[in-house]
């Protein structure tokens, strides 16, 4: 018992959790090269029906076959142990920082979304959110240039 209240209680010191979390900016849904369906983007915290919909970055291109990444920090104000997940690719946390990454296999806008878990004792865990869109576009060929007339 000792070692679990140790363990509580120095893990937000070890980890870095400072108590205090900078505020994510909301980005807009509208603006950019391709359309964005606020449908597939998720609210912050799914838990609150009043919470707006996250877009953590905006949308990523990629070309197929290649690798679609993201980063971006974690911070639960209470100190609390967090995991991640992702709906798409894998994503991984450490040290109040989460890596993800993607190689879809098929052309087209995806939409992976990004959840942080606060792991606690009792059930009240909490989740936050946030979406990151993908555009997976085909490799572009090089154009062809011949001699003479056209075979």
């Amino acid at each position: 018992m000792k070692a679990l209240l140790c363990l509580l209680i120095l893990s937000p010191l070890v980890l870095g959790q400072s108590g205090t979390c900078p505020e994510q900016p909301y980005l807009p849904l509208a603006g950019y090269s391709v359309p964005v369906d606020a449908n597939e983007v998720a609210p912050i915290y799914p838990h609150d029906p009043n919470s707006a919909p996250l877009l953590l970055r905006p949308p990523i291109h990629v070309v197929l076959g290649g690798t679609a990444q993201a980063d971006g920090w974690a911070c639960d104000p209470d100190g609390d142990g967090m995991q991640t997940e992702a709906s798409a690719g894998g994503v991984a946390l450490e040290e109040g920082q989460w890596h993800w990454s993607w190689r879809p296999t098929a052309i087209g806008t995806y939409y992976a979304r990004i959840a942080l878990t606060d792991v606690r004792l009792t059930d009240d865990e909490l989740t936050a959110m946030g979406t990151i869109m993908v555009v997976v576009v085909p490799a572009n060929r090089p154009p062809r240039l011949g001699c003479g007339s056209r075979p």
